[in-house]
């Protein structure tokens, strides 16, 4: 049987410089370079990240835009957002441009959010609404594919579409010389449309000429297609400019994960113990299961609450470097300092 691991110190996102540590553990060509900071460092920002994913997934849920703030460093962009999609952004950054866009997850007193759940029972063709001639997963659930899609196409107060406010970024990008790093995040329905919208918009950058990563983070996510999204589902190949991961946190014994029915994960494994992985159809999809939460009240082990207030207390720092997906090896001197918010940590 397998130990459980002793919880590590709470982290407080009011205090992560986000756009940071994602440079220093996400980005393709950085990825390794907080391995030369102090002992431990390099798991704190790991955690940084995952815990700021998390608090990004909560705060998508929130209806009204001024009950929603800035958080780990990243500026609530209002102007950019609408009622089920929330962006964060972080343009000062001298390395890396970050955005972050949440999904949000279903809200039991929102009909078209229950509709949509229903709608996913069916499977529907995918469709890139970014652009019709990327490529497509074949077959998932009509209302994660309904959702994406308006979504993607509704104009946001500031007049643009989704489409519009990528390119943006990409050329804002460009022209500062810096990394585009885009996270989606997204908790059960946020989830699966989050799933949908980064394999969409990783393909719709790449084909752009964009440079940096669209990486995923996927609470308890409900199944998202048949059987062809386990092959289809992988990182833009074409021009070679973006890299992709999916991250999927599951949880054992959550109904949620197992509808709908006849339908998949893009990257699945099914186990009781704790901390499991699996890098299945390619090495862009990750899956980290963890234990339980309750046996007896199944419906509790989907509610995000139950990751706080330490992501995952069975992960290991074994489990986070399989999750960003270090390798091993030498790396690229690190630029700049220790950053001042990761003292306390360690």
């Amino acid at each position: 049987m397998r130990a459980r691991v002793v919880a590590p110190p709470v982290i407080d996102t009011k205090s992560v410089d986000l756009a940071e540590a994602v440079w220093r553990v996400d980005l393709p060509h950085t990825i390794g370079a907080a391995r030369r900071l102090r002992a431990g460092a390099t798991e704190a920002l790991q955690r940084a990240v995952l815990e700021s994913m998390l608090d990004f997934a909560g705060q998508a849920y929130t209806v009204a835009p001024d009950e929603v703030t800035g958080r780990s460093g990243m500026r609530f962009a209002a102007d950019k957002s609408s009622l089920a999609t929330k962006c964060w952004e972080s343009v000062e950054h001298p390395n890396v441009l970050a955005v972050v866009l949440g999904f949000a997850g279903t809200r039991m007193d929102d009909p078209d959010d229950l509709m949509c759940d229903l709608k996913s029972q069916i499977p529907r063709a995918h469709s890139n609404p970014l652009s019709a001639d990327l490529p497509n997963l074949g077959p998932v659930g009509s209302g994660w594919q309904e959702r994406w899609q308006a979504e993607a196409l509704a104009p946001r107060p500031n007049g643009q579409c989704l489409a519009d406010l990528l390119i943006q970024y990409a050329d804002m990008a460009r022209q500062s010389g810096k990394t585009l790093s885009i996270s989606v995040v997204g908790h059960s329905l946020g989830a699966a449309v989050a799933t949908l919208a980064s394999f969409d918009i990783a393909h719709f950058l790449d084909a752009n000429g964009a440079c940096g990563k669209v990486s995923t983070y996927a609470f308890n996510p409900p199944r998202l297609g048949t059987g062809s999204v386990v092959e289809q589902y992988a990182a833009p190949s074409a021009n070679g400019g973006m890299a992709f991961t999916l991250r999927q946190f599951t949880r054992a014994l959550d109904p949620i994960q197992s509808v709908p029915m006849f339908m998949h994960h893009p990257g699945w494994v099914d186990s009781s113990q704790p901390g499991t992985h699996c890098v299945e159809s390619n090495s862009q999809v990750v899956t980290y299961q963890d234990r339980w939460a309750d046996r007896l009240n199944l419906s509790a082990n989907h509610e995000l609450p139950r990751w706080e207030p330490v992501i995952a207390s069975s992960m290991r720092n074994s489990d986070l470097g399989k999750i960003f997906n270090a390798p091993d090896g030498p790396w690229p001197a690190q630029q700049g300092g220790t950053p001042g918010w990761l003292a306390p940590i360690g």
